[in-house]
């Protein structure tokens, strides 16, 4: 007899994120891939509940990646979690993109190398460690204290509490 098997539970690591938040845009940029031959254009922003999120928001190139922001709270604690003797790579942040776009942990890192939390190896070019995050908290959370214009807010965002989550896999593709 063929035993039937039960869903499995969603384990308690994986959530659903809330879609009907709003952010507040603190800063918007732009940086150069990691292959250098595209231009990412990323925003760092608030939530109302004074959570500092990041996302990336749109590529000059071909690639896909996923648009949800993200707490920098999660991207902090694995930074500090990883070795400081250790090279830093993008594979610290795939559990941030699990199952989502196969290059968005390689984007984000390109924005972290941008904003100085990673630094390039002097010996080595491809080689990276931690950079100092304190001077980036430390816009960030000068950035959260200024007040804000309403017309930064956007209603449409998803954030991501740097826990894999659990949705429909597509992809996201800007077009320049």
């Amino acid at each position: 007899m063929k035993k039937t098997a039960l869903p499995k539970p969603v384990p308690p690591e994986i959530t659903v994120p809330d879609t009907e938040l709003s952010v507040r845009v603190l800063k918007s940029s732009t940086c150069s891939t990691l292959s250098g031959r595209s231009t990412l254009t990323y925003q760092i922003g608030s939530t109302a509940d004074a959570v500092s999120v990041i996302r990336l928001k749109s590529n000059t190139g071909g690639g896909f990646f996923n648009r949800d922001w993200i707490e920098l709270s999660v991207i902090r604690s694995l930074l500090e979690s990883h070795p400081a003797e250790k090279q830093v790579t993008s594979f610290l942040l795939f559990p941030l993109f699990k199952g989502k776009s196969a290059n968005s942990p390689a984007f984000l890192f390109a924005v972290l190398i941008a904003e100085g939390l990673v630094t390039q190896s002097g010996e080595k070019p491809l080689i990276y460690h931690k950079g100092d995050t304190e001077p980036f908290f430390t816009e960030v959370e000068a950035l959260m204290a200024a007040e804000g214009d309403e017309s930064d807010c956007t209603a449409d965002a998803t954030v991501s509490q740097g826990k894999p989550t659990q949705r429909k896999k597509s992809s996201e593709k800007t077009l320049a």
